[in-house]
């Protein structure tokens, strides 16, 4: 009764809130803690069993209903499972591929569903203090994590560096994308709601993310995550340029009256094209004036070869794909193997950094086959959301956020086939956060029929 109570309807914002709480404070701990591995595990299974809780709640009370996509990505992890243990026989590397906090594929995809879930669940309850909150919080993170870096910072100060990162920079850094992915969608939420008065209130959530973006960017190359720096700057142009459109009244006008398709629409294009150039102008403006109001010097930065001019991660990556890809592929094109790279080159660690090639490599066609269905069905899902929205502002809010996660979808599946394996857990997070896995099933069935939900639900 005491669990029932605490997990009720009217008391769902603390308990949401608390929880995101938690997984921020996780990812926040092990983002500052980089070079010295990972840290604060209570706290992600304390993020976890919340989760569980209230699942199971939603389930006993018939109120939630599972997307058809889980069981695709299910059956992927099966014949992941499958392949490891024929191939490798190791039960650590099977650990670490599916439940490991670095790359773990299964856990990954349930920490952006949950997160995914309870951010949900905050919009259903429909007061904006909760996600006001939520966006202070990540604020004061990332000041938290600026500061703490550059009290790090090599004293030398020939490169822009931090002492001890000891070449663990990838997780901390994957880490940074998974919180600035859901601070992006806490942002969008926010701005899809004000209204045409509401113009200081615009002022203040981008010039706070436009802070945020900075302190992350410079936090990203004080330990070296190239990687972390280029998806930030991407996922920032992009909120920003949909938050733009979406306080565009002549938009939000011909949504309501029904004269505009999303996301075929010349007038979306239009904006999409009128808005880019406004953010790429103000950020290059605002970019350099920071760096000649503090003599940054940019060439002293890893994405620039600490001033060879040369990004070496990239140049190594694509020169493994270049010369082994084919061959790699080739070896086992059906079924894969997991050793592929040690059969090939006799080096286990060159692997090709390149999404889908990597599951082609590793996991054959059968691997290849089963992600890409999943990617259809949660491209599809995204695009009934968009199109079965009610013509009214809560129908307005969830295509807003449909189409911004159709765009960073499509950027981080681009990313992850340029430089990125198979087990990049931005990717995994990225894509249980697209679609919430157990929806209420109320919009379960509006989805399943294709029909125009009349209020906002939890998709």
């Amino acid at each position: 009764m005491i669990v029932y109570k605490i997990f009720n309807e009217d008391e769902a914002g603390y308990v949401m809130s608390g929880k995101l709480l938690l997984l921020f404070t996780y990812l926040v701990l092990n983002v500052l803690n980089v070079g010295d591995g990972g840290t604060a595990l209570p706290l992600l299974g304390a993020f976890f069993v919340l989760s569980g809780i209230s699942l199971l709640l939603d389930f006993f009370r018939c109120r939630t209903a599972v997307h058809g996509h889980f069981f695709v990505f299910l059956l992927f992890v099966v014949w992941l499972t499958y392949r490891i243990l024929v191939d490798l026989n190791d039960l650590a590397h099977l650990k670490k591929l599916t439940v490991a906090t670095t790359s773990g594929i299964l856990l990954f995809f349930l920490l952006g569903t949950f997160a995914r879930q309870a951010l949900d669940k905050i919009n259903t309850i429909g007061k904006l203090f909760w996600l006001k909150f939520l966006f202070a919080a990540l604020f004061l993170f990332y000041v938290w994590v600026f500061i703490s870096f550059n009290n790090r910072l090599l004293s030398s100060g020939e490169i822009f560096y931090m002492d001890g990162v000891n070449g663990d920079y990838q997780r901390p850094g994957n880490f940074m994308i998974c919180l600035f992915l859901m601070c992006s969608f806490v942002l969008l939420n926010l701005v899809s709601r004000l209204k045409a008065n509401k113009k200081k209130s615009l002022l203040v959530y981008l010039a706070a993310y436009f802070s945020m973006t900075i302190l992350n960017l410079v936090s990203s190359q004080a330990m070296g995550a190239n990687t972390a720096t280029a998806c930030i700057l991407a996922i920032y142009m992009m909120s920003f340029v949909l938050a733009l459109l979406y306080v565009d009244e002549d938009v939000r006008d011909q949504y309501l009256r029904g004269v505009l398709s999303i996301p075929f629409s010349v007038c979306i294009f239009k904006g999409l094209f009128k808005y880019s150039l406004v953010v790429v102008s103000f950020s290059a403006l605002a970019a350099f004036a920071l760096v000649q109001a503090t003599s940054f010097d940019l060439q002293k930065t890893r994405i620039f070869g600490f001033g060879s001019g040369v990004n070496s991660s990239i140049t190594s990556r694509m020169e493994i794909l270049r010369e082994e890809g084919a061959e790699q592929i080739g070896n086992a094109l059906l079924f894969g193997n997991l050793d592929v790279a040690r059969l090939v080159s006799d080096d286990p660690s060159r692997t090709l950094h390149s999404f889908f090639p990597n599951i082609i490599a590793e996991l054959g066609l059968i691997g290849f086959s089963i992600v890409a269905l999943l990617l259809i069905l949660i491209v599809r899902h995204i695009f009934v959301f968009m199109r079965c929205s009610a013509r009214e502002e809560s129908g307005f809010l969830l295509v807003s956020i449909g189409l911004w996660l159709f765009f960073i979808l499509g950027f981080l599946f681009f990313y992850a086939n340029l430089a990125v394996g198979k087990e990049w857990s931005v990717m995994w997070f990225f894509l249980g956060f697209a679609v919430n896995v157990f929806p209420s099933r109320s919009s379960f069935k509006s989805w399943e029929d294709e029909r125009v939900p009349m209020k906002l639900k939890v998709v």
